[in-house]
């Protein structure tokens, strides 16, 4: 998957998708930011028949418009639907403020998506098949985990909504 770097026009970035809730805080925190010092890190999008969509940034974009600008420095990604799909995935794995089931999903989320782009190539380990794994390694190799770590998160995944709700419900 490539990528270059493109400002473009504020107005015509469409948010679609699965994006993480705004967080007022944060976009204040950002835009206060990036009024002293300028964006840092460019956001991502991909090109697509309608115009540029979102790919990750949104806290971003958000702070840019909120300072009025017109234009926004941006990554446009090279890459097929699951490619950018990944790409939204590890921006999101990687911050402080993501919780254990909020983790756990994208975790989980990541390893659908290799088992996706991996159909049709061998993803048993070399020696035979290994059907017990069922992306686990190549999940836990690609995102610098463990493979405990994949299966605890597939568990936590798995939960019902309504125990998910009073899970974060409860501040944890």
């Amino acid at each position: 998957m490539s990528q270059e770097l493109e400002k473009l026009r504020l107005e015509s970035i469409r948010i679609k998708g699965n994006h993480r809730e705004l967080v007022e805080k944060k976009v204040s925190v950002l835009a206060n930011s990036m009024a002293k010092i300028g964006l840092k890190t460019p956001i991502s999008v991909r090109l697509k028949k309608d115009g540029p969509a979102l790919v990750a940034g949104h806290h971003r974009l958000e702070a840019a418009k909120r300072l009025k600008w017109i234009k926004i420095d941006c990554f446009i990604v090279n890459g097929d639907k699951i490619d950018t799909q990944l790409w939204t995935i590890a921006e999101n794995l990687h911050r402080a403020e993501l919780g254990a089931i909020g983790r756990a999903d994208l975790i989980d989320a990541w390893k659908g998506l290799l088992k996706q782009q991996k159909k049709g190539a061998q993803v048993a380990h070399p020696g035979g098949r290994q059907p017990h794994d069922k992306g686990v390694s190549a999940t836990a190799k690609a995102l610098g985990t463990t493979r405990d770590d994949v299966h605890r998160a597939q568990s936590i995944a798995n939960i019902s909504s309504k125990a998910k709700v009073a899970a974060k419900s409860t501040g944890r």
